[in-house]
């Protein structure tokens, strides 16, 4: 587990069940997290967040590489607890992005996927996610996502792609959806 307050940078990177994270509490603009690398390989649950619990905004996460795989409900995004907003996502493969996988705990379901969300309580607004490859797979519960659950907006999806393909959608009881998704609540 890795918790920053300011920038970090790695070159290469097979993560499993990690947790990479910068975070503003305050003011200050959050740090930013930046990953390049031949292939990316996130499993078992790893996370890289950028978040935001004050005024601040949160930092930026920019992943970079020739194959960029997540999977086992592994997480890349960023995030405002506060009033601060949420910072960019920007996900760029020159070969191929697969996102797949998703776990039920209860009644709660857990995506792999990149997102950006301003969760309860928070007044900021989310991210934007950019998403750049020639093939994107997103299946299997799999997910690209803004999402608000309090006032702030719930910031855009652009994804540039020859080639998408979106299977095996999961959909939970409180109407919680995997795939391309813009969420208000």
């Amino acid at each position: 587990c890795l918790f920053l307050h300011d920038s970090l940078t790695f070159y290469c990177l097979t993560a499993d069940n990690e947790l990479l994270a910068t975070a503003t509490f305050e003011e200050g603009l959050g740090g930013n997290l930046t990953l390049q690398g031949e292939t990316i390989t996130l499993t078992n649950e790893t996370r890289l967040i950028a978040d935001t619990f004050g005024t601040g905004q949160s930092g930026s996460v920019t992943i970079q590489g020739r194959n960029i795989d997540l999977s086992e409900t592994s997480q890349i995004g960023t995030v405002t607890f506060g009033s601060g907003n949420g910072g960019e996502l920007r996900v760029t493969a020159t070969e191929s992005i697969d996102i797949r996988g998703h776990m039920v705990s209860g009644e709660d379901i857990f995506f792999s996927g990149l997102f950006a969300s301003a969760e309860t309580g928070s007044t900021g607004a989310a991210g934007i996610v950019y998403v750049t490859t020639p093939s994107l797979s997103i299946r299997d519960g799999g997910t690209v996502s803004v999402n608000t659950f309090g006032p702030g907006d719930a910031g855009c999806i652009v994804i540039r792609a020859c080639q998408i393909e979106v299977a095996d959608p999961v959909i939970s009881s409180d109407a919680t959806i995997s795939g391309v998704v813009a969420l208000v609540l």
